[in-house]
């Protein structure tokens, strides 16, 4: 019964893996649900020159944490699904946030 609860607790929250990379041109993302019998996987690529801003969605009391990218794509801002950060730690968020705000400001 355990198991069964963290699953919950896990669905709820939506835990997924959580992979970024901004070492080449384009800034990668990556992510695939935790949630048993789920095989959704997800990868964006955004180039740097058009990323144009994120924003981060609270949602669940606080408890679920789902980043929001925006891209800018022919004078139109084009915004991706919510990636879900709840089972990232507060420190990668931190620091994938403070890089994120970098590129932001840098164009």
């Amino acid at each position: 019964s355990i198991y069964i609860i963290i699953n919950f607790i896990r669905f709820l929250r939506k835990y997924s893996y959580f992979y970024f990379d901004d070492n080449t041109p384009n800034l990668t993302f990556r992510f695939f649900h935790l949630v048993p019998f789920s095989s959704k996987k997800l990868a964006f690529s955004i180039p740097k020159k058009a990323f144009y801003d994120f924003r981060v969605e609270k949602k669940m009391f606080g408890l679920q944490h789902n980043l929001i990218l925006l891209q800018r794509n022919n004078k139109r801002i084009v915004t991706y699904p919510p990636i879900s950060l709840s089972a990232v730690s507060k420190n990668d968020k931190e620091k994938l946030f403070n890089r994120l705000q970098v590129l932001k400001i840098n164009k």
